[in-house]
């Protein structure tokens, strides 16, 4: 159903929106600081003069940041349901999911292992209709049956 990884990612979101957050301020300084000067160099005992190309520089700067920031916002968007369903569960339980997955301690309670999964994989489907995100390959033959697949291949073979 869905990937222990993933069920793990979620109990570090905070921390996960933290970093890439620093991650831009760093990529925005270093962006800051690039030499825009034109430079010399020297090919077949010629002195040649390069200018410094703006137009990359802004474009490949903009678009990581435009992404960093969509990245932000669906990590928001994970953690504003995440902590719904924690707020709407008992005390032992959440404390069940933190004992499992933050400090990593064996434990095995199947309905609450089940209860989570479902909600994390009903989370990350709302992600993916609201951010225009390709569903995976596995929620997509979750979705649909062998039936459908077998008349697809049918139509595509012309049979």
């Amino acid at each position: 159903m869905v990937d222990e990884e993933v069920i793990e990612s979620y109990f570090y979101l905070n921390k996960r929106i933290t970093k890439t957050r620093k991650r831009m301020a760093q990529r925005e300084r270093n962006y800051r600081e690039i030499n825009r000067y034109p430079s010399n160099y020297i090919e077949d005992e010629d002195i040649r003069r390069v200018a410094f190309r703006i137009e990359p520089e802004v474009i490949n700067h903009v678009s990581a940041q435009q992404d960093a920031e969509r990245h932000i916002t669906i990590m928001k968007f994970k953690l504003k349901h995440f902590n719904r369903f924690l707020k709407g569960i008992s005390r032992e339980e959440r404390s069940y999911y933190f004992y499992k997955h933050k400090e990593k301690r064996p434990s095995l309670n199947d309905k609450l292992d089940h209860l989570l999964e479902e909600e994390i994989a009903e989370i990350e489907e709302a992600v993916g209709y609201r951010f225009n995100l390709e569903l995976s390959l596995q929620t997509k033959l979750e979705n649909s049956s062998i039936e459908n697949h077998f008349e697809e291949m049918a139509d595509l073979l012309g049979v």
